[in-house]
């Protein structure tokens, strides 16, 4: 199994989550979320990804937001030139 589709759901793999290029299938970004987020829905936890990928500046053109909490897209939009936001919660 590649990588991308190994963490394709936060939920499947730990703390490990990624955010993949929609129309590649490749790995943008990759992290480990805190502990805190353990308990975190889902969408939650890819949200909390994005904060984190911001933060270092990953470029995300091109990636797969569905799942994401609306409410999170809504404070990094403007940094998200060129994401699918198709299927965002």
């Amino acid at each position: 199994m590649s990588v991308s589709k190994r963490f394709r759901t936060p939920h499947d793999s730990g703390r490990q989550v990624a955010i993949l290029c929609k129309e590649t299938g490749a790995t943008l970004f990759m992290a480990e979320l805190p502990k805190e987020a353990d308990t975190e829905p889902p969408a939650r936890r890819m949200g909390i990804a994005l904060e984190l990928a911001l933060r270092a500046e990953a470029d995300l053109s091109g990636a797969d937001l569905r799942g994401v909490i609306a409410q999170d897209l809504q404070s990094f939009e403007g940094k998200l030139a060129g994401a699918d936001f198709t299927g965002a919660d």
